[in-house]
């Protein structure tokens, strides 16, 4: 999953973000349905904070942002790039 994550938030690519985020939604809800019965909380909040990352450190690149110009995080478990940024999609809440 996280390869996959990674393919999607390459610091050079220049993807459409509102497509990318719901590619992430997609990968985060299924991989969360297969793994819900096995897998705990504290797997699923380290990868929703990979995720998290992953996107800002994407942004920052695409978007020549420093760490002050990061708008800060809504807080859990309402956490979403989108709301953010005054866009409609969110990340799916893996926790």
């Amino acid at each position: 999953m996280k390869d996959k994550i990674r393919a999607l938030t390459n610091r050079t690519s220049q993807q459409d973000p509102r497509a990318v985020l719901i590619r992430l939604g997609q990968i985060m809800r299924g991989w969360a349905n297969y793994f819900k019965h096995a897998v705990c909380k504290n797997t699923l909040d380290s990868i929703e904070n990979f995720v998290w990352r992953r996107v800002i450190r994407w942004w920052m690149a695409l978007y020549r942002w420093k760490w002050k110009d990061v708008p800060p995080a809504p807080h859990r478990p309402h956490r979403t790039v989108a709301q953010t940024l005054g866009r409609r999609i969110e990340l799916f809440n893996i926790a």
